[in-house]
C-alpha cells in the first residue's frame, strides 16, 4: 500500500498515485494533505484512493483507513495467494502454509511461486522458467525438477501441476 501526500518533492502525491496506477491498478493509496480543494478530490475519485484524509490527521480514521487497505490486500491476494489443496504462499515474507505449518520458502522457492502466480493457469514452459529465474544465476532444467520437487514437499503436491517436458502451472 501507499500512504502519500499531495505536496511532495518532485512529483505531487497525485502524480505518483497517478504512476503507481499504471503500474499496480489495484494498490491501496491513501492520500493524507491538508488540501481540501475539490479538483485534488477528484482527482483522487478518479485514481480510485481507498481514502483522501485532512491534516491534521485523526489517527482512529487513519487506522480505520489503513485497516480497509489490508482487508483489500487480502480480498486481492496481495498478501497471502491462496494455492491448489488449501495451501497459501505470502511472497513478502518468503512462507508459506500448508495443513497448519508455515515454512520459510528458499529464495528460489520465492522466486518461482511468485513467477508463476503472476501466471496462473497457463502452462509455462520450464525452458522459460529457467530463462526468467536464472538470471541472476544459472538454473538448469534439473535443478528447476528438483526446486519444483522440494516445493511440492512443502505446499502439496496438488498446489503444482506438472506435465512432463510441457511446462508447469498454478491452477
Amino acid at each position: 500500500m501507499a500512504v502519500l501526500d499531495v505536496a511532495m518533492p518532485g512529483l505531487s502525491g497525485l502524480e505518483v498515485a497517478a504512476r503507481i496506477r499504471e503500474r499496480e491498478p489495484d494498490l491501496p493509496v491513501i492520500i493524507l494533505t491538508c488540501h481540501d480543494d475539490v479538483t485534488f478530490m477528484q482527482t483522487a475519485v478518479r485514481l480510485r484512493l481507498m481514502e483522501y484524509l485532512l491534516k491534521p490527521v485523526n489517527l482512529v480514521l487513519l487506522e480505520e483507513a489503513l485497516g480497509r487497505c489490508v482487508d483489500e490486500m487480502h480480498h486481492r491476494e496481495r498478501l497471502e495467494i491462496s494455492l491448489q489443496g488449501g495451501a497459501r504462499f505470502n511472497p513478502n515474507t518468503g512462507t508459506a502454509a500448508h495443513k497448519g505449518v508455515r515454512v520459510q520458502l528458499t529464495q528460489n522457492e520465492n522466486r518461482f511461486l511468485t513467477y508463476m502466480s503472476k501466471r496462473r493457469g497457463v502452462m509455462v514452459d520450464p525452458h522459460q522458467i529457467c530463462r526468467e529465474l536464472g538470471s541472476k544465476s544459472k538454473l538448469s532444467l534439473n535443478a528447476l525438477r528438483n526446486l519444483v520437487y522440494r516445493l511440492r514437499g512443502k505446499i502439496g503436491r496438488e498446489a503444482i501441476t506438472c506435465n512432463k517436458d510441457i511446462g508447469y502451472t498454478l491452477p
